[in-house]
């Protein structure tokens, strides 16, 4: 059963920097997939998170003007996002 857990996000930042600047082929050739498969995990994580972000902007506006801004934001975002996965 998976369970999910929290973490700060500078915590979760810091760790898909460190995986991204590590070069783990190069260290453990017979785990390089593996690697590749919980990088990738992270960084779709990371988007859906800014994603969430993003949106939540277009709740907590302050006036109209702010919200179609955070909207239009929102969209691009979201559209970026889709690309990715």
């Amino acid at each position: 059963m998976d369970k999910n857990v929290q973490i700060p996000l500078t915590l979760f930042t810091r760790i898909i920097e460190f995986l991204e600047f590590m070069d783990a082929p190069e260290y453990a050739s017979h785990h390089w997939q593996e690697y590749d498969s919980i990088l990738c995990l992270l960084r779709k994580k990371k988007e859906r998170i800014e994603l969430r972000d993003t949106y939540a902007k277009i709740v907590y506006a302050k006036d109209d003007d702010t919200r179609h801004n955070a909207r239009i934001n929102y969209l691009q975002h979201r559209r970026d996002v889709k690309g990715s996965f």
